[in-house]
């Protein structure tokens, strides 16, 4: 490969400067010397026309950012997105070239960074993503089953199910990088609509499905909350949500269809959703993680809770038994199968007889009244399913007896998260039983286009294109 000599900063300067003269002498007796002059200050000739400061202005600060393109204000496209196609992509759906194909190392229809690239340098930024492959790490015996997970690997591919979770944040900037201020934040599962876009559901959607015990017609439906930003920090807390106005007290649902069909074979109800772990500097605005071409590494992590009496109906077509089985007994055995997960008495897994595989080990509110004073929250102290990274009894933050006000940490930072729950459901020292189970999930995402009208429909069934 040859290479061609670049001409030191002085000669660059000169050499322009001179064809700069010999063309000021040549189109002054020209009718077109206007136009000669312009093509010189094109070429940098007009040293006086450049700021001060070398065109860096507001390109510099916290968190990065972008001063903006000339082009501001144009009307967005969709699928913003850079890079060549990655045809080794797990995706099982289309468009699999294009502008809407997967790109980059973690598979991202769309660039957040290509976005933002065309802002205005006071317009807010917004980061959207598509949960590429969630599975839980503490659950082992259950839902981290090899079975199991190969299950939700598949889901993954088209975007289905617990597999199709959608993340968004707007965050403000001016001069081009970010500020602290007021944002927004939204979190679902949403739907993939076989164009490259995807989209949260309205609250019309969910359709009434009595006889599992869900008929509120908002369970599938995205809520925005509004968050306060601080640029200078990273991590979940750079968006915070005020704990007053959460919505992740109350019960949502993520359906499971049948494959290939618009069918519903059965729903998970969860609540308390956290982010633990979630890359927000500049490197993550469109890979959280990456696809290797055999599997997905997954740096992000968050936690949500399970109620029992909220699973307990559902069944799952393809293990016949519900997701509260499940989490207490692990796959069962054809004639096991009607053992019920409230009505069978807890023991210590392990022991002679047992048949749990993990005992519930945290409290959610069960109405109103009580989501107004506390939400979802580890409550079993001793750790008694003796599992990895389980906090210390100190670290749980959990009193004896039963909260009376709202335990909101904006308020009092050492407040508790509320009391403490019995894991064996035997009342020892006047415990409520632990009604839930915590679920922690690790995580990879790219970015992604969310339409901004939500969907009031079921996902189409796509086919490869």
């Amino acid at each position: 490969m040859a290479f061609r000599p670049v001409l030191p900063v002085r000669d660059v300067f000169s050499t322009t400067a001179r064809a700069r003269d010999d063309l000021l002498s040549m189109t002054k007796r020209s009718r077109g010397w206007v136009f000669a002059l312009a093509v010189i200050c094109s070429l940098a000739a007009c040293k006086a026309e450049e700021p001060e400061d070398g065109g860096m202005a507001g390109a510099a600060g916290m968190g990065g950012g972008s001063t903006g393109n000339q082009q501001c204000g144009a009307e967005p496209v969709a699928c913003q997105n850079v890079g060549e196609d990655v045809l080794s992509c797990p995706d099982s759906v289309g468009p699999f070239t294009g502008t809407c194909a997967p790109k980059g190392e973690c598979c991202h229809r769309s660039s957040n960074q290509a976005k933002i690239d065309q802002l205005c340098p006071d317009e807010s930024m917004t980061l959207e993503y598509r949960i590429s492959s969630a599975a839980p790490n503490n659950q082992p015996l259950s839902t981290s089953l090899p079975v199991l997970k190969g299950s939700a690997a598949e889901r993954a591919r088209s975007c289905a199910g617990d597999q199709c979770l959608l993340l968004r944040f707007v965050q403000p900037r001016a001069g081009g990088v970010p500020i602290a201020g007021a944002g927004k934040s939204s979190s679902a599962i949403g739907r993939y609509n076989c164009d490259g876009t995807f989209s949260y559901y309205n609250d019309t959607v969910a359709p009434p499905r009595a006889a599992e015990g869900f008929t509120d017609t908002k369970r599938w439906n995205v809520v925005e909350a509004e968050t306060t930003v601080d640029p200078t920090l990273q991590g979940p807390e750079r968006s915070k949500i005020a704990w007053a106005t959460h919505p992740n007290r109350r019960i949502t649902n993520s359906p499971f269809f049948l494959p290939g069909t618009q069918t519903i074979d059965w729903e998970v109800a969860t609540s308390g959703f956290e982010m633990l772990e979630l890359d927000t500097s500049d490197a993550g605005r469109d890979c959280q993680g990456k696809w290797t071409g055999s599997a997905w590494e997954t740096p992000g992590r968050y936690q949500t809770f399970a109620p029992l009496k909220e699973n307990n109906k559902d069944v799952i077509d393809s293990i016949m038994q519900n997701f509260c089985q499940l989490l207490s007994f692990s796959v069962l055995m054809p004639e096991d199968r009607a053992r019920d997960c409230l009505a069978t008495p807890r023991c210590m897994p392990g022991t002679e007889g047992c048949k749990y595989i993990k005992l519930p080990d945290s409290l959610c509110p069960e109405d109103d009244a009580a989501r107004g004073i506390f939400r979802c929250h580890l409550g079993a102290t001793g750790n008694p399913n003796a599992e990895m990274g389980y906090p210390s009894d100190a670290d749980l933050k959990c009193t004896p007896t039963a909260p009376t006000a709202a335990l909101d940490p904006d308020v009092d930072p050492n407040v508790s998260k509320g009391q403490c729950c019995d894991p064996l459901g035997a009342g020892t020292g006047g415990l409520p039983a632990c009604n839930a189970f915590r679920i922690i999930n690790e995580f990879a995402a790219a970015a992604a286009e969310i339409t901004t009208t939500t969907a009031d429909a079921f996902p189409p069934v796509c086919t490869g294109m």
